[in-house]
């Protein structure tokens, strides 16, 4: 099983830049894998590219040794190869980098744009949660000292309850919290680039 969320999407695409501006320079694959190894701006990929270069020193290929790792996505190391076979790694890290910079782009966007709705659900749910257990009981203990019948949708949420509200819209209340706590997940999920 791939370990994708390991590695942040900001490491990985210094790592990228990092990788690319030493290919650029013409050092070997080997020696840029050596100092990225030893100088890595993130210290939890230092331990990843050590073994990386282990195995391309043992004579696997960076396709290879980048598949092995665990470590990074299908796209990434087929990326790599692609580069490998067209002799034009540097090329391919280019589009690479590129790609990576458009798709945080688009998820940070996303998350921007899905703040103001879970807020406003967040302030709805607490709205709504306030006048049925606050506003509701105190209507209902109004109606009773005048003596007169609760109207439908009161009468349901006090009913036989001495002016607590009802099971069911509590429960009601309950699921709807719970699918706006599942929507903020899903977007704060969606925030975080995989590798």
């Amino acid at each position: 099983m791939r370990k994708e969320r390991k590695i942040s999407g900001n490491d990985f695409l210094i790592l990228n830049q990092q990788f690319n501006t030493l290919i650029k320079a013409g050092l070997p694959i080997l020696k840029a894998l050596d100092l990225l190894a030893t100088r890595a701006t993130a210290p939890k990929l230092r331990p990843i590219l050590t073994q990386v270069r282990d195995r391309v020193r043992e004579g696997r290929s960076l396709s290879e040794a980048i598949e092995e790792a665990g470590v990074f996505s299908k796209v990434y190391s087929t990326a790599i190869l692609a580069g490998e076979k067209s002799g034009n790694l540097s090329g391919v890290l280019d589009y690479y980098i590129s790609y990576q910079k458009v798709s945080t782009g688009v998820k940070k966007k996303i998350v921007a744009s899905l703040v103001y709705p879970i807020l406003l659900v967040v302030v709805a749910a607490c709205i709504v949660t306030y006048l049925v257990t606050g506003v509701i009981p105190k209507f209902a203990t109004l109606y009773k000292d005048l003596g007169v019948p609760l109207p439908g949708a009161d009468a349901i949420s006090d009913r036989d309850h001495g002016g607590l509200p009802g099971v069911h819209t509590i429960g009601a209340g309950g699921i709807f919290v719970g699918n706006c706590g599942g929507v903020f997940l899903v977007a704060e999920r969606g925030g975080r680039g995989s590798v």
